[in-house]
């Protein structure tokens, strides 16, 4: 078992786009890995200061939003004067919610029996050097990554200590730079790969009779209808102020493809995929071009709805969960984050465009619309009743 160790890094920045999530999603099934003895986590001391103090920030912003909210919502302007109110915002404190943060990331570090590795041997000249030289991480429009330089130093001689690959997961385009080409590291961008390639290893044949299932005609029809199904439901969001809600009317040539099998255990398996639609969708907006506004009474006087039909390419990640039950996988769910897919549409994703809406009709002859206002009778003039002067026909001077 010793020859399998695999030895994972995980950099500030990982934690982050993690949420700080330390009892499920992927932190815990790093949890699990590591009890399972699949991985050795390590992080660098300047890290765990790092995710710390973000942690301490990030929670404080998050607390200061919902207290505004909640004490400006009119709507709760009856709970405001019940004590239970006070009492739920007490216990939403700013330091209560960064306390048990705190205490979830000193667990996770101490379940997993993370190596913290020691900075204080980093020479500060090695250091220096790089930032004069503008070696990774620092680059000409980031001058201030000392802390990076720090954990990289730290995190080779903690390598060359060890004398084992060690799996590098940083989103960091710098830190990366830095380890480009040394053999002494793989290097991933997201929890998700780096799961990948370990259930790659380590469970080789379950990885490979999920990748098999996946791609069987008759499952590859029951994810696309699946698909279809998520779509319609979709919120979609033309890039135009809208009438009303956009609709799906429509869904041409699904496909997708694996990403990564995140998460295997006994009797489960996560597996993250991407899709790849046609869309068609339906709006209206309001049609200002081919409306009549009303200038003495400063409104419209008619208002045209334009409704337009779009087809559009978009691509989104969605989740599988299996079932997995001796040499039988079934479908379990197929999820997309949030529950609900939301959609951004734009110039990008556009591929036909098409007015559907008769505007051969722009609304009331102008003659209706009245313009300026009688000054005997107050009425309002149109090309209909104009009688000339400023005065309707009624009170024209003789």
């Amino acid at each position: 078992m010793q020859n399998e160790r695999i030895i994972v890094f995980l950099d500030t920045n990982i934690f982050i786009k993690a949420s700080y999530n330390f009892k499920s999603g992927k932190l815990a099934t790093i949890r699990r890995y590591c009890d399972e003895g699949f991985i050795d986590l390590v992080v660098s001391s300047v890290v765990c200061r790092e995710v710390e103090t973000h942690i301490k920030k990030d929670l404080q912003e998050c607390y200061e939003k919902i207290n505004k909210h909640l004490l400006s919502e009119r709507r709760l302007a009856a709970l405001r004067s019940e004590p239970d109110f006070f009492r739920f915002l007490a216990f939403l404190s700013a330091e209560t919610m960064v306390e048990k943060v705190l205490s979830q990331f000193s667990n996770f570090l101490e379940d997993t029996h993370c190596t913290i590795i020691d900075t204080s041997t980093v020479q500060v000249e090695n250091v220096l050097s790089d930032l004069f030289a503008m070696r990774p991480p620092f680059e000409t429009k980031k001058q201030d990554e000392f802390k990076d330089s720090i954990i990289l130093y730290s995190l080779r001689d903690y390598q060359q200590a060890l004398s084992i690959p060690i799996w590098a997961v940083s989103d960091d385009t710098g830190f990366r730079k830095a380890l480009e080409g040394d053999v002494n590291f793989l290097l991933f961008t997201s929890i998700e790969d780096m799961l990948n390639k370990v259930n790659a290893k380590v469970k080789a044949d379950q990885y490979i009779k999920i990748k098999e299932y996946i791609n069987e005609q008759n499952e590859m029809r029951y994810i696309v209808n699946r698909l279809e199904e998520v779509l319609f439901d979709a919120a979609v969001t033309p890039d135009i102020d809208l009438f009303d809600d956009a609709q799906v009317i429509a869904v041409n040539s699904s496909k997708y493809r694996l990403d990564t099998i995140d998460e295997i255990d006994n009797e489960t398996a996560a597996v993250s995929m991407e899709a790849e639609c046609n869309i068609n969708i339906s709006y209206t907006f309001f049609d200002e071009e081919n409306s009549v506004y009303d200038t003495v009474d400063h409104e419209y006087a008619y208002q045209h709805i334009g409704e337009v039909n779009e087809e559009h390419l978009v691509r989104f990640p969605f989740r599988i969960l299996l079932s997995l039950f001796d040499d039988t996988i079934d479908i379990d769910t197929i999820d997309v984050e949030d529950g609900r897919l939301s959609l951004s549409l734009d110039e990008e994703t556009l591929i036909n465009s098409e007015r559907v809406d008769d505007i051969s009709f722009n609304g009331p002859d102008e003659e209706w619309i009245g313009y300026t206002t009688c000054p005997t009778c107050g009425c309002q003039i149109t090309f209909k009743n104009d009688g000339g002067n400023g005065f309707c026909s009624k009170c024209v001077p003789d």
